[in-house]
């Protein structure tokens, strides 16, 4: 797994050794390799990824996780990677290692499984030890400590415990470990690190059952340290408010460089990607030679029942208390109505004239033409059916009474009403009804026998 060291350079080599001689012609053989890394480690890294100086690619990065995971110790995972734990330690602090350190506490989380059974199977079977004598005797003993065991998995089952909200991040990445390591992999900034936790913080279940808001705040802390992060690489400041400004001239911002745009970006003087506004359509413009019409709300206005009297500033409107219409517009040059005043005056009103009453009522008059047929129609149903019903006519003659002959009826209610005074001559037209029979009892529906009398001459 470890490639072949490199050669050491030059300025390698240590203090003690032997200077070598300078290059020359006629010493070719002195040159120094044309790659000369600065450490010994030379990786199989994708040329997609910048080699970090320190040594920690993605690559390294990634491997390093991968040993943790599977319970190895530090020092075994970073020579695995030809680092030192040092280096190891060292990165975990620093600002660039932010998504590392997460991805180290989750890949021991992983790890716990492997070190619980390593530590259940001591406790039960106890560990063999051997010990050397100064006279070189070896003696082997059997012995169990159980307080090493116990006090281990007692401390990896808190670090797992459900309950504390502030390892969320944590276990959220022992969950998805082999995705976060693709995190790792692609660039291992604190950015994408956040970005995969916030995406599933939103429905984890720690934040969801959070009562308090210390609990939230504490579950969401580690996204917020790797905010600031990324923030403090990108533009050496951990807060927006620390981010020196005093360079960041709008005007001059074709200018800028690129660390310039990183700290107007990070501070919130971009606005990154904003809608597009939607275009304003132009007015509508009506044919040539056609006259502009009238609002389309005049209409109702003027003739609802609940808008009597003037509506704010109409030009025209009705009077309920003269019974008429109104304007505000000028007289016609021939009109001889009533003028409140003259035109020009404050408040001016007149009565509309004959020809302006026309068009303000022809509407409202072809409305109401349309309305009586339909609902004198629904009328003459409604009676009828209302007197069949009652009893007063049978259904099966209801064809000879002739649908809008509500006249007939009439009269036949006047014929069976015994508590009225009969006076039928009241009523025009009431055609002659032959008095009801005596008949039997009405049935159960309520409908009376003496509903089948004839209209126009004897029974049947």
């Amino acid at each position: 797994m470890t490639a072949p060291l490199a050669p050491l350079g030059a300025s390698d080599a240590p203090p003690h050794a032997t200077p070598t001689r300078p290059q020359t012609a006629a010493h070719p053989e002195n040159a120094p390799p044309e790659i000369a890394p600065l450490h010994c480690y030379a990786p199989a890294t994708p040329a997609r990824y910048t080699q970090r100086s320190d040594g920690w690619t993605p690559d390294r990065q990634r491997g390093f996780l991968e040993r943790i995971a599977e319970g190895a110790t530090v020092d075994e995972a970073s020579a695995s990677v030809g680092l030192s734990p040092g280096a190891a330690y060292a990165l975990r602090r620093r600002a660039a290692g932010a998504a590392f350190a997460l991805g180290w506490d989750a890949a021991r989380l992983v790890a716990r499984p492997a070190v619980a059974e390593t530590l259940f199977l001591r406790a039960i079977a106890g560990q063999t030890e051997r010990v050397t004598r100064p006279d070189g005797e070896v003696i082997e003993r059997h012995r169990y400590d159980n307080r090493l065991a116990m006090a281990l998995l007692n401390r990896l089952d808190r670090h797992a415990d459900a309950t504390e909200a502030a390892n969320a991040a944590t276990r959220m990445v022992a969950t998805e470990f082999d995705a976060f390591l693709d995190v790792i992999a692609g660039d291992a900034s604190p950015a994408r690190a956040g970005l995969f936790l916030g995406e599933r913080l939103k429905t984890d279940a720690t934040i969801e059952s959070a009562t308090e808001q210390g609990a939230a705040g504490a579950a969401l802390a580690p996204i917020l340290a790797l905010a600031r992060a990324d923030r403090w690489l990108r533009t050496g400041a951990g807060l927006a408010s620390e981010i020196a400004i005093a360079d960041l001239d709008p005007a001059a911002r074709a200018g800028w460089t690129a660390a310039q745009w990183a700290r107007a970006e990070a501070v919130g003087l971009l606005r990154l990607a904003p809608d597009p506004e939607p275009p304003i359509a132009p007015p509508a413009v009506p044919p040539a030679g056609s006259a502009a019409p009238a609002p389309a709300s005049a209409l109702c206005e003027l003739h609802s029942d609940l808008h009597e009297g003037r509506v704010g500033d109409s030009p025209v409107w009705y009077d309920p208390i003269g019974d008429g219409w109104r304007t505000s517009f000028p007289p016609p040059g021939d009109f001889d109505g009533d003028e409140g005043s003259d035109f020009g005056d404050d408040g001016y009103s007149r009565a509309c004239s004959a020809d302006e009453a026309i068009i303000l009522d022809t509407p409202r008059d072809r409305e109401i033409a349309a309305r009586r047929v339909v609902e004198a129609a629904d009328r003459d149903a409604w009676f009828l059916g209302y007197a069949v019903d009652a009893g007063l006519v049978d259904a099966d003659r209801l064809p000879a009474i002739g649908d809008t002959d509500a006249d007939r009826v009439a009269g036949l209610a006047w014929a069976f009403d015994s508590h009225r005074s009969g006076d039928l001559d009241a009523l025009e037209d009431v055609p002659d009804i032959a008095a009801p029979r005596d008949a039997e009892p009405k049935p159960p529906t309520g409908r009376s026998p003496a509903a089948t009398y004839p209209f126009d001459g004897d029974p049947p």
